[in-house]
């Protein structure tokens, strides 16, 4: 019982970023659903996350031009 407060306020704090994922991978949505049956697999959503990896933190989203 003591954890609950500390568990509620981890979970709301999280939220944020669960919502934020939520719109981008609908938006992804057609692209990672390789099959087109309109149901995302792990590996559907494995395969494309290999194709599409994040930036590393702190490096730049773009090549440096010279």
């Amino acid at each position: 019982m003591q954890f609950r407060p500390l568990i509620t306020a981890v979970l709301l704090a999280s939220a944020p970023a669960a919502f934020a994922t939520a719109p981008h991978l609908a938006e992804k949505f057609d692209s990672i659903d390789a099959d087109r049956n309109g149901a995302l697999t792990r590996d559907e959503l494995a395969a494309w996350r290999k194709a599409h990896p994040r930036p590393s933190a702190g490096a730049p989203a773009e090549p440096v031009k010279p």
